[in-house]
């Protein structure tokens, strides 16, 4: 079984074994954490994050996440997201091989910085699973290079909110990207469905249907 460690405020810690994990407590920025399993381990159990969003990077592997009695399977290189207030767990599934990032940051419109503005941007997208990118794993590289870097305090902090800033942009980018691409998609769909269909004249209701399969 893995160590799991909760840092305090304006401090952090890791810890090692054969399954790494890393997690700090700052007021807005609650958790930061990563496993790398090289077995199956217990079930995550049913939990709920209140006022928290948490957006998780599965970086290899494959994984079964339940959000509200529905169940999701996520792969390597696939972002998923749990919103604010969510009963969430792993369905019963084990937590399977493979390695996982995990970020739980805190909705409080009373902290004056961009991360819930961000946060809220992410959310209004209503885009839970997608495929991630490179940039997104590089970027959680350097968050624990920096944790792991000694300076003081208040610039580590600085730092790594400007990373998470960076995460949290490169999200939105590839939850805007792959849109469009699915827009475009279904549009191409339709153009193919008229060219079928030049010589039968079809129905608005037809092109409806066909655009929303």
């Amino acid at each position: 079984m893995s160590t799991r460690c909760l840092g305090i405020p304006g401090t952090w810690r890791r810890c090692l074994s054969e399954r790494s994990h890393i997690s700090w407590l700052f007021e807005d920025l609650q958790i930061l954490g990563k496993y790398n399993y090289n077995k199956a381990e217990e079930k995550l159990p049913n939990h709920v994050h209140n006022g928290m969003i948490e957006i998780c990077y599965y970086d290899k592997g494959s994984q079964y996440f339940e959000v509200n009695g529905k169940q999701f399977l996520v792969k390597g290189g696939d972002v998923f997201i749990h919103y604010p207030g969510e009963v969430h767990g792993s369905g019963g599934h084990p937590e399977e091989k493979g390695c996982l990032y995990w970020i739980l940051i805190k909705l409080d419109r009373s902290i004056p910085n961009n991360l819930v503005k961000l946060c809220n941007l992410i959310i209004d997208r209503k885009r839970r699973h997608f495929r991630g990118s490179k940039d997104i794993k590089r970027v959680l590289e350097d968050i624990y290079t920096i944790a792991a870097n000694p300076e003081e305090e208040d610039i580590k902090r600085i730092r790594i909110h400007l990373e998470i800033q960076q995460l949290l942009l490169c999200l939105l980018d590839r939850i805007d990207c792959q849109a469009k691409e699915a827009e475009n998609e279904r549009l191409n769909k339709v153009l193919q469905f008229i060219d079928s269909k030049l010589t039968e004249n079809p129905s608005v209701s037809e092109l409806a249907r066909e655009m929303n399969q």
